[in-house]
């Protein structure tokens, strides 16, 4: 693509749920519950700094220091990649709740790299720009994932495929996902220090053959219900007995939840992302009573609850192209 014209460029990144039970690491849908929105605008040259602002809804809930900012930490690395010595203003309009398991670190990296990458010409194409990206995710989650990113910048369901390092190799669009509805919902709690980190931590390293087996049926249901637009059998993958197990004790009420959701004519439920928050794949028709059940679940056991009726969404956009 062409140059941008000017030295300023907006770009707005949709919030995401990864994992999707059965697809830990692998896949992830972006959704239209939240957008973050970053400014990128080139005020020099001669030598790489980054002035930051932060606004917005959660901006009190991330890191103002441009050298611990997911945002900033991706475009300095950006530069170097491309050689470039640049001067930035970067005004970050955070309104994807961080900490919640939707994909907000994800989003603030993408959002940076994708206009700078705009404003220069677009040097870098999407893969190099999601493996920048993942140093965003490193900061936070203390190692490197795609899942969220890719989510953030291609839009609607992905599927990530790595080496044995945990490398990235390629991102593939599975789906727009036109046909899916999901149901966000978001207990209000307290959240452990380093919440992705430690969460991965519960993980286990071994787990029985009959577990990789059925997961692998869960994993193969999820992603032929995506690329099929079929959410009745895509929700049977919303399944996984390995790794969410292990997590659930970071959600309060996830099993009750779930299962009074399902009963009530749900698809699918699982963990998004690293919780705490919880996504439902949903037929339109049974969404209002769904989301009476869980309020009132949680009202019940003293939690309070937000939720979102949300499907999936395009991926990052430059806010000036037509």
């Amino acid at each position: 693509m062409p140059l941008a014209t000017s030295g300023r460029i907006a770009v707005e990144v949709p919030s995401t749920s990864a994992n999707l039970a059965s697809g830990f690491d692998i896949v992830a849908v972006a959704h239209n519950a939240f957008y973050d929105r970053v400014e990128v605008s080139v005020v020099g040259e001669g030598y790489s700094k980054i002035k930051l602002k932060i606004e917005g809804k959660y901006a009190n809930e991330v890191p103002a220091d441009a050298e611990k900012n997911a945002v900033t930490i991706p475009v300095l690395r950006f530069l170097d990649v491309v050689g470039e010595k640049l001067n930035l203003e970067i005004k970050l309009h955070k309104n994807i709740p961080p900490g919640k398991g939707l994909g907000s670190s994800g989003a603030s990296s993408v959002g940076g790299l994708a206009g700078l990458n705009r404003i220069l010409g677009e040097p870098l194409e999407y893969r190099d720009l999601l493996d920048i990206a993942a140093e965003g995710e490193r900061l936070v989650a203390g190692s490197k994932h795609y899942d969220n990113v890719a989510a953030s910048l291609l839009g609607g369901f992905v599927m990530v495929d790595m080496d044995d390092s945990g490398s990235l190799k390629d991102v593939y669009k599975i789906s727009n996902g036109e046909r899916f509805r999901f149901l966000l919902i978001i207990p209000e709690i307290d959240l452990p220090k380093h919440k992705t980190k430690y969460s991965r931590g519960l993980i286990p390293q071994e787990v029985p053959l009959r577990n990789h087996i059925r997961n692998s049926i869960y994993l193969s249901l999820l992603i032929y219900g995506i690329a099929t637009g079929k959410p009745e059998i895509a929700g049977k993958g919303f399944n996984d007995v390995i790794v969410e197990p292990a997590r659930e004790v970071l959600v309060p009420l996830y099993r009750i939840v779930k299962k009074e959701i399902l009963k009530a004519g749900g698809y699918g439920v699982a963990i998004s992302g690293a919780g705490p928050s919880i996504i439902a794949l949903v037929d339109p028709g049974s969404i209002e009573p769904i989301e009476g059940r869980v309020h009132e679940i949680y009202r019940k056991h003293g939690y309070r609850v937000r939720t979102i009726r949300c499907r999936p969404s395009r991926g990052a956009i430059d806010l000036a192209k037509p």
